[in-house]
């Protein structure tokens, strides 16, 4: 993207703020018009993709139809795959990746329509959870969001046409958070948006929770959140969860236990094995129709929201997945989930990996990568400061969990 398009976000020549206001509109939806949507993208699906040409439209139910698909195979496809991308893709899409699942690479294709859909989402679920249009706010990343000067500029740029504050960390450990202590008091009473292993890191700092109990909102964005783990520090009340991933942006969003998602945009399914299926009707370049996304469902939850606004998307439940641990070492520092993925991939460069603890503070890790053992191990004693005892094993592949978010395993020793 260029700079003025990362700003402003302009697709077939309107800003995304004009094409916002229509979202307001019609972002509700009900179950006649999510099928009509899934009719017209399961047929644009059949005509322009290689890969769904054999869809059976099986008469007038659209959800039959798409049942009838296969899971979206994300180990042998990608945006590599010719077959699965539309012949209709218009010049200027760019390859994406993400994480995927226990940590693996997935690229897909995105077109710049779809960048400023999945924009004007969510800013429409920042309002929805009490983050005011040009109200100056608090953003606490990963690091990946400074990692050239180019993307600093952008940053900056887009900082000061918004009214964001943007602060880059390497981990949620204390002594990466240091530099945000100040930026969280100046913040005070109005609106955090950040993970929610960073705002963990946050609340163990002196005092800071104190701090944090008067933002009006703090909103938890890419995970499943875990409202009680927040208890202790008395945030509970003032938590809200954007769910949603890098492949499709916000999927769901709570402001108190169960989730509600955008059913104009998104066809949920919940699957015993693969857990929650996602299907964008949104996604022109590269459809990915029932795409395991690694989290399960529990639909029955149907716990209010505070939320009038929430309450009249379509309810989804409990997300279960993206598991938040926290391992404590021996000298009482603890270590939550992004904390490995940022030191593991992004510093020390392993493909995928996997952790078990066992008992006396053994900490057994299994890697995918090039990296030597002894570089990996040495750089990990580095980072965990003699917390753990560490035993490193480099592997061929390994095995995804049920669970595929799920990083952290017990190991019995």
């Amino acid at each position: 993207m260029t700079l003025l398009q990362h700003v402003f976000y302009r697709a077939d020549g309107e800003s995304c703020h004009t094409r916002l206001a229509r979202l307001r509109r019609s972002v509700y939806a009900d179950s006649s018009q999510q099928a009509r949507r899934l009719a017209e993208h399961l047929e644009f699906c059949k005509a322009t993709v290689p890969m769904y040409r054999d869809i059976s439209l099986c008469g007038d139910d659209p959800f039959e139809s798409l049942r009838g698909v296969a899971v979206f195979d994300k180990q042998r496809l990608s945006a590599l795959s010719p077959q699965t991308l539309s012949v209709e893709a218009q010049p200027g899409c760019r390859m994406d990746s993400t994480s995927g699942t226990s940590g693996q690479t997935f690229r897909f294709m995105i077109s710049r329509p779809e960048l400023c859909i999945r924009k004007e989402h969510e800013l429409l679920a920042n309002e929805m959870l009490g983050l005011a249009p040009s109200e100056r706010y608090l953003q606490i990343w990963g690091g990946h969001e400074s990692a050239s000067p180019t993307q600093r500029i952008k940053n900056a740029a887009y900082g000061l046409l918004t009214g964001r504050t943007l602060r880059t960390v390497r981990g949620p450990d204390r002594n990466s958070l240091a530099g945000c202590v100040s930026e969280v008091g100046k913040h005070a009473g109005g609106v955090l948006l950040t993970y929610p292993s960073i705002l963990y890191g946050l609340c163990e700092i002196d005092d800071l929770a104190e701090t944090l109990k008067t933002y009006r909102a703090i909103i938890l964005t890419g995970e499943a959140v875990d409202y009680d783990l927040f208890a202790q520090f008395g945030l509970r009340a003032n938590l809200r969860n954007r769910y949603g991933s890098r492949e499709f942006g916000v999927i769901a969003l709570a402001d108190a236990g169960a989730m509600h998602y955008f059913g104009g945009r998104y066809v949920l399914e919940t699957h015993p094995t693969h857990g929650l299926l996602v299907t964008d009707l949104a996604k022109k370049a590269m459809p990915m129709l029932r795409y395991p996304i690694g989290d399960f469902v529990d639909a029955s939850d149907s716990r209010p929201n505070s939320s009038d606004d929430i309450e009249r998307l379509t309810h989804l439940g409990s997300v279960e997945g993206r598991t938040f641990d926290v391992l404590e070492g021996r000298s009482g520092r603890r270590y939550a989930g992004t904390f490995w993925t940022l030191v593991l991939r992004k510093r020390i460069h392993v493909e995928k990996f996997r952790l078990r603890l066992g008992a006396n503070f053994q900490l057994r890790v299994d890697y995918v990568g090039d990296m030597p053992v002894e570089d990996v191990t040495e750089q990990l004693h580095d980072a965990l400061e003699g917390d753990f005892d560490l035993v490193v094993s480099q592997v061929d592949q390994m095995p995804e969990l049920l669970n595929a978010k799920q990083k952290i395993v017990s190991w019995d020793t």
